[in-house]
């Protein structure tokens, strides 16, 4: 599985850390992935997508792909050793409805702990830093990433082709 790490939104360029603060979706509305045998057509739509901004915005660029494999998201566990993650196959609505789902999307939702748990949100957040953590053992420079996509989208990004809305 492969996930986007964009800037500003994932990425401290001060620090060169990549944040944590994104990968709290995963016990919101989910942490959006993509198989990485998708077609580099589905993956640039979903990077597309990563890259739009409102015209009061700053310009984002994509600045690495981190990739992991199923079965070490799944092993993530809590103190308990209950698995904390959950890895679905999901399409979901593109900016512009028109267009089809990407069928290689997925996402990743937290399972625990349990609402009404003590320390909920602590708990919930050092989970998602587990995940974070690996995500970040294989961490793709967005440069060569699938022949320069990236490179064409960051460019692209930069001279404005993803402003939308107000």
């Amino acid at each position: 599985m492969q996930r986007i790490i964009s800037s500003p939104r994932d990425y401290d360029a001060a620090t060169g850390k990549i944040l944590e603060r994104p990968f709290h979706k995963v016990f919101g509305n989910g942490l959006s992935i993509w198989r990485a045998l998708g077609s580099d057509d589905e993956i640039q739509a979903l990077m597309i997508e990563a890259l739009t901004r409102r015209p009061a915005d700053a310009p984002k660029s994509i600045r690495f792909v981190c990739e992991a494999l199923v079965d070490d998201i799944r092993a993530v566990t809590n103190d308990d050793g209950e698995r904390a993650f959950c890895v679905y196959d999901q399409t979901v609505t593109r900016l512009d409805p028109q267009l089809a789902p990407v069928p290689t999307h997925g996402s990743i939702f937290q399972r625990l702990p349990p609402p009404g748990t003590p320390d909920r949100k602590t708990l919930q957040k050092d989970l998602a830093g587990k995940l974070r953590e690996v995500f970040e053992r294989q961490v793709l420079d967005a440069n060569g990433y699938r022949n320069g996509l990236c490179v064409d989208l960051n460019a692209r990004a930069q001279a404005g082709d993803f402003v939308t809305g107000q």
